[in-house]
């Protein structure tokens, strides 16, 4: 072995013991242990994969970029890797936390009932909020969103879209709404969904993402009440309760069958993902 191979190999063990001794460090010891799996979407569909490797080689993206793009999707929770005019938003999440049925599972998670005429791998809901979660935390990475602009991205762009899969009526209506089923009346989101998404959103940017979290509050919060316009607007200077809002609270098979019929009509076809259950 000439001096040169002998230089190598001693500034390799040297390497080799320097990268030993970090794994003492509890912290990169628990970060080097965990385990990501990602989403990637392109072109609105969603797919999920073992790791950041395997979406690259999934989409057949260039293989040598994958490892500095990988620390910053892992570091970040959402990163975006442009490809031949392609935009591919890579979300990355501890693999106990996935979001998408993996084929090889026995269970699949939850989902609610798909429109009756969805198309063959058409997206899940989980998998167009987990989409929509990964563009509100871009937006709120550029610096150009606060939490509040971010939130709006779900609460007054997609909400829309996706009420008749998640907005669920709870069988509840104000007394006042149901003395004047004609009234301005409003279905009241009594999670506060705006103003606790929004915290939820600056916690994510703060503390690091959590698509899971979202998709769980999103589908928590989407719950709503019948009341009237001015209920809906104590309630929210009462920050959401009911009590200090003067909000009296009934039950939907209390009310006379021509209210819920009015009811119905007005506030919950096609408003609602469970209107059928309270046809009149």
């Amino acid at each position: 072995m000439n001096q040169d191979d002998v230089k190598k190999a001693n500034t390799r063990r040297v390497r080799a013991a320097g990268t030993a001794r970090t794994w003492d460090d509890d912290e990169v010891r628990r970060k080097r242990l965990t385990r990501h799996s990602c989403t990637v979407t392109c072109d609105g569909v969603t797919t999920e994969h073992e790791s950041v490797h395997a979406g690259f080689k999934a989409y057949g993206l260039p293989a040598g970029s994958h490892i500095p793009f990988r620390i910053k999707a892992k570091n970040d929770g959402v990163a975006i890797f442009k490809h031949e005019g392609k935009s591919y938003v890579f979300t990355t999440f501890p693999r106990e936390l996935s979001i998408i049925a993996k084929p090889k599972e026995l269970k699949a998670p939850k989902k609610l009932k798909q429109p009756t005429n969805a198309k063959p791998g058409e997206q899940t809901i989980d998998e167009q909020l987990a989409t929509v979660y990964a563009v509100m935390m871009h937006a709120a990475g550029t610096g150009l969103f606060n939490a509040t602009k971010a939130r709006a991205i779900y609460s007054h762009v997609m909400a829309s879209k996706l009420k008749m899969h998640l907005r669920t009526f709870t069988g509840k209506v104000s007394r006042a709404a149901a003395a004047d089923p004609d009234a301005k009346l409003v279905l009241e989101h009594f999670h506060r969904l705006q103003h606790k998404l929004t915290l939820l959103v600056a916690d994510h940017i703060k503390n690091g993402p959590d698509a899971a979290a979202f998709i769980k509050a999103v589908r928590n919060m989407e719950q709503v009440h019948i009341v009237t316009f001015e209920e809906n607007y104590a309630a929210h200077r009462a920050k959401g309760c009911y009590d200090t809002a003067g909000i009296e609270l009934l039950d939907w098979l209390d009310l006379p069958e021509d209210v819920r019929r009015t009811l119905y009509r007005r506030k919950l076809h096609g408003a609602v993902s469970n209107a059928k259950r309270f046809t009149v």
